[in-house]
Formats: C-alpha cells, structure tokens, sequence
C-alpha cells in the first residue's frame, strides 16, 4: 500500500492523473477508479490475492505500468508472482 496507494486515477480521456496535482479540480474530469487498486486495506489484499491467483491480473498490472513506471511495477508484481 505504501508505493502504489491513491496513484491509480485518469482523466476522461484515459491519461494518467498525478496525486499531488492541484490544477484539476475538477471532479468531474475523472473517470472512477479501478476496483483493484490499493487504496485500503482490503482492496490491496483482495489485489493481491488476484494476482497470486493468475486471475486477470495482467490487466492491473499494464495499470499500474501507466502509472507508476515500468521498473517498479515490473519488479513488483513479477516478485509477487514468484514469491507467493
């Protein structure tokens, strides 16, 4: 939950939303978040518990690509899938 809470926000338009960025006020710009995400504590277990399953996981994971970065999310949820 540390790295990736609260980053997974787009526009309307499907381009990434920075948290910390002041100048869209706006709630209407944006497009409701992802139901995997990790935000609280049971969306990141239940995230988890998707991916350790192999059950449409890819599809979180190009997210969180977008995102976050490539190398991050990479070593994430590749370390993710071996370790658990």
């Amino acid at each position: 939950m540390e790295m990736f809470a609260h980053t997974l926000r787009f526009t309307i338009d499907n381009k990434k939303v920075d948290y910390f960025d002041n100048t869209l006020s706006d709630t209407s710009l944006f497009r409701s978040k992802p139901d995997s995400n990790f935000d609280s504590f049971w969306n990141g277990t239940l995230l988890v518990f998707i991916v350790l399953a192999n059950d449409g996981w890819t599809t979180i994971y190009f997210e969180y690509f977008r995102v976050v970065g490539g190398s991050i999310s990479t070593l994430f949820f590749v370390s993710l899938v071996i370790l658990g």
